[in-house]
């Protein structure tokens, strides 16, 4: 009985040191990206108070902490990028889509996010 009761012992502190170490793992994954983050904020604060152009710095900016973080994946990520430089490249210009509908675009994509997240889980 005493070599069993080691056992259980033995294998429930081994489980709550695994389980102690995945959390210390996990916090300091979690303090990077916050870093990472603070870092790429204050990166596109300054880049587009040089540059003038605030808001396709900070969008940028927010979508390569996306993209460290894992969130995007390859093709996500051509497509932002090249939506992107194409609303920079017709910003001002006849092509330039009005605010309006440009806000009715957003909220469908993300209409469409939340479906396909939805479809994901197997909720919908």
């Amino acid at each position: 009985m005493s070599d069993l009761w080691q056992s259980v012992t033995d294998s429930v502190k081994s489980t709550l040191r695994s389980a102690a170490n995945t959390y210390r793992a996990v916090t300091i994954m979690n303090m990077v990206m916050f870093g990472a983050g603070l870092g790429l904020f204050i990166f596109a604060a300054v880049y587009g108070a040089i540059s003038g152009k605030l808001l396709y710095a900070a969008v940028f900016c927010g979508f390569l902490s996306l993209w460290v973080s894992g969130t995007f994946g390859i093709l996500e990520s051509l497509g932002f990028i090249v939506l992107m430089v194409v609303a920079w490249r017709i910003e001002d210009t006849k092509w330039q889509i009005k605010e309006r509908l440009g806000t009715v675009l957003i909220v469908l994509a993300i209409k469409f996010v939340d479906w396909k997240i939805l479809l994901v889980v197997g909720v919908a």
